[in-house]
This record gives C-alpha cells, sequence and structure tokens, in this order.
C-alpha cells in the first residue's frame, strides 16, 4: 500500500514537471508552443481530456511569381465542370475528380499566400492504381492539371522531366524534384499513385 502511494506520487510529480511548474518558465509560459527536435511542434493541452500532442508541419512556401490563382482555379472549374472546396485553414482550393485516363481518380490542389493572392504550390494526384505510367498519361497530368499554372515554354520542359523519372511500383514514397527559374518542380511517387506539381520556394 505505502508502495502503491508512493508511486502515485512519483507519477504526479512526473505530470507537474511536464505540463506546469518550472517548465512552463522553460517552454515561455502556460499556452506556448515548444518545438522539439524532429521539426514538431508540441500544442499544450487545455485539460485532461485534451494532453499535450506533437504536430509536424510543413515549412513554409513563397509565393510562386507569375500563377494567377483565379485563372488557374477557374480553368479547373472549366474543365471539370465543378467548384472547387476552399479551405481558409489549409488556404487550400482543390476538387476530386474521376480520370479514366489516368486509371483512377485525379486531386487538383492549389495553396495559397494567407491573403489568398499569390500561388504557393499547384499539385496534381493521380490515383492510377495498376495503369503503367507512359508519355501519354503524364501528358495528361501536364495538360489537364498543371497547364494553367504554367507559361507556354515551361510545358516541354516539365513534361520531358516528368517522363524521365521512374515510376515503377514501389512501397516507399519517394520525391524528386527539379529546380526551375520560378519554382521547384517536384513529383512524389508510391505505388498505384503519383503527385506532381510545381511549389514555390522559401
Amino acid at each position: 500500500m505505502i508502495f502503491t502511494a508512493l508511486l502515485l506520487l512519483a507519477v504526479a510529480a512526473l505530470a507537474m514537471r511536464q505540463f506546469g511548474g518550472a517548465d512552463e518558465d522553460r517552454k515561455g509560459g502556460a499556452g506556448s508552443v515548444e518545438t522539439p527536435e524532429g521539426g514538431g511542434v508540441m500544442v499544450p493541452g487545455t485539460s485532461e481530456s485534451d494532453p499535450a500532442r506533437l504536430v509536424y508541419t510543413m515549412p513554409p512556401l513563397g509565393a510562386i511569381r507569375g500563377i494567377d490563382v483565379q485563372a488557374v482555379a477557374g480553368a479547373w472549374e472549366k474543365r471539370w465542370k465543378v467548384a472547387l472546396k476552399k479551405n481558409a485553414e489549409t488556404h487550400e482550393q482543390s476538387t476530386i475528380v474521376d480520370y479514366p485516363a489516368g486509371g483512377g481518380r485525379l486531386h487538383l490542389v492549389i495553396t495559397t499566400t494567407v491573403d489568398g493572392a499569390e500561388a504557393e504550390s499547384v499539385r496534381c494526384i493521380l490515383e492510377h492504381g495498376t495503369k503503367k505510367v507512359d508519355r501519354k498519361l503524364l501528358d495528361g497530368v501536364v495538360n489537364d492539371c498543371l497547364a494553367p499554372a504554367l507559361e507556354q515554354s515551361e510545358r516541354a520542359e516539365v513534361g520531358t522531366w516528368l517522363n524521365a523519372q521512374d515510376y515503377k511500383a514501389t512501397t516507399d514514397f519517394q520525391t524528386r524534384k527539379k529546380s526551375m527559374p520560378r519554382f521547384d518542380l517536384t513529383v512524389d511517387v508510391m505505388a498505384g499513385s503519383l503527385r506532381a506539381g510545381v511549389v514555390g520556394r522559401p
């Protein structure tokens, strides 16, 4: 019984050290955010039912010069006859459409600056399943998704680079990147899907 009482006292002391008292001074006070190693952010809890949690965040991106957010959104809505969904929290406009030419569905996503005036990234996520990734399929992704964000002189280079990548099925998530004057061209590859996009630099 004494052992149990001592154990409970030890647990209570550890909890106080982690979430209160002197530890608040180390974190900067109650309600502050601690940044641990590994790029995560420790968000403090508000109650026992809402404990502190580790949240991993992506580094901020820079705006991409010359991309007209409304022009990209308008081109997608016209091409796919849909209304993009807007997420004020993530600053995204997006839609998901059936894409038989690509063997599955196509996710179209544009991420903007906080004020919504400029684009930080334009991404096209294709769920192609077992369909072979070839030049025809990749040209479709460029023409049906990325094109409104590209200058005419960029399209051929984007298509050629995407076609030169290895899309063999893999269980590992792989990212490839090419730096271009206005943005970084990226493609993420995993078995059954790929994500191609143009991304602003911090």
